[in-house]
């Protein structure tokens, strides 16, 4: 299998994966199987669905990434946030049936536990017209990865919740689901102009969503929810909004462990959606390139750095069935990656059995003359990053017996 871009896609090549409907994430448009020609190649151009997964034998095994049953369920989860912003487009106050949200987030999460591999593949949903229902599904999907990578953290941070409690991330998708409705309230005219300047976040118009949302969603969804809708914007190191009134008079953002954890999850998930996919820009931003920038000021001042290392345990920098040059010139395929030092894959060469007895592959860990140029056709020679010293990327974060954890990095 073969993640292709649609740009790359050539007629005869057969879908591995079932291609979703990005206009009603919860339809089928093609099935697996399916025989790709041209006319069906320039309609899902039209339809803006930016790759495909393809048929190739030699690296049959990548499927093991590949969940239908994960795709469809996030088709649902799409469905959902659609029914939401098309209810609140029409009217601000129409009743919204919270109760079936939270079954879907709750079936959402159930279906990530029983595919684990699957799950830890991190694909975004096709926008088609809805890029505000595309972020809420992406955001959805990589905040319930993060929790699950976070279970003991979680439990740490909610110390007074018995642990079962502590690590139920349903209430986290819900956030997550519903993070952004109070866009919807925002006066006409504020989130144009707030493109059009480049999407600064020190737009006072364009901040008071986060507080339409809370009051839009409290008493329907979980305090804890509520808590991360309203401060998913706070930045670890007290820059962000909204501000609250300090003991010394004036006004402040929350910082550090002040902000609800459920809300620092959201802030990554959110600020790693909005880098890969700027309004400001037609085309994706490689996920190398954007992990790359969280990692520089300010966007390293903002995050939780237990949380950062847990987007980079579900987030590959390359993940597995993408196409990718090396520094040498050769083109092969992404077949395993590693969090610790997620810049060097291990990369199997294309077209190579008729050469070789077996399929050659470099794994860049052990190679590390050779780096990855170039993904789907964009250079990215200047993107890799490197742990500065060993484990600096692992996530451990331990539950001793005396109740007091530690954080090993």
């Amino acid at each position: 299998m073969l993640r292709v871009p649609v740009k790359q896609a050539r007629e005869g090549m057969t879908l591995a994966v079932p291609v979703l409907h990005p206009h009603h994430p919860e339809t089928l448009l093609l099935r697996g199987g399916y025989v790709l020609d041209e006319p069906t190649i320039i309609r899902l151009r039209e339809l803006t669905i930016d790759s495909v997964w393809i048929e190739y034998p030699e690296v049959g095994f990548i499927s093991r990434y590949i969940s239908p049953r994960v795709m469809m369920q996030r088709g649902v989860v799409a469905s959902v946030v659609c029914e939401v912003l098309d209810k609140m487009s029409r009217k601000a106050c129409a009743p919204l049936d919270y109760a079936q949200y939270r079954a879907t987030v709750r079936d959402f999460v159930n279906t990530i536990y029983d595919h684990p591999s699957a799950a830890l593949l991190v694909e975004h949903m096709h926008a088609g017209d809805r890029p505000l229902m595309r972020h809420c599904a992406d955001v959805c999907y990589l905040a319930l990865l993060m929790g699950m990578k976070l279970e003991n953290y979680l439990i740490l941070q909610r110390h007074r919740l018995p642990g079962y409690r502590a690590r139920d991330i349903v209430d986290l998708g819900m956030a997550a689901l519903l993070h952004d409705v109070g866009m919807l309230a925002l006066e006409p005219g504020v989130m144009d102009r707030w493109v059009e300047e480049g999407c600064p976040e020190d737009d006072p118009a364009w901040r008071r969503h986060v507080l339409m949302g809370y009051q839009r969603l409290r008493g329907g969804i979980g305090p804890a929810a509520a808590a991360a809708v309203l401060h998913h914007h706070q930045h670890w190191d007290g820059t962000g909004f909204p501000l609250k009134r300090a003991v010394s008079g004036g006004y402040e953002a929350q910082r550090g462990e002040e902000i609800h954890v459920f809300a620092r999850v959201l802030m990554v998930a959110d600020l790693f959606d909005r880098l890969t996919h700027p309004l400001t820009m037609t085309e994706r931003v490689p996920t190398v390139r954007a992990l790359r920038w969280m990692q520089c000021e300010p966007y390293v001042n903002w995050m939780d750095p237990v949380v950062f290392r847990a987007l980079l345990a579900v987030v590959p920098a390359y993940a597995p069935g993408k196409m990718v040059t090396l520094s040498n010139a050769e083109v092969g395929v992404v077949v395993e990656w590693s969090a610790s030092d997620p810049c060097r894959p291990v990369v199997q060469m294309l077209g190579e059995r008729k050469k070789y007895a077996r399929a050659v592959r470099h794994d860049l860990r052990l190679n590390r003359k050779l780096t990855v140029v170039e993904v789907d056709g964009e250079d990215v020679s200047t993107d890799n990053f490197y742990p500065e010293r060993p484990g600096a990327f692992d996530l451990l974060v331990t539950l001793p017996e005396d109740g007091v954890g530690t954080e090993a990095a």
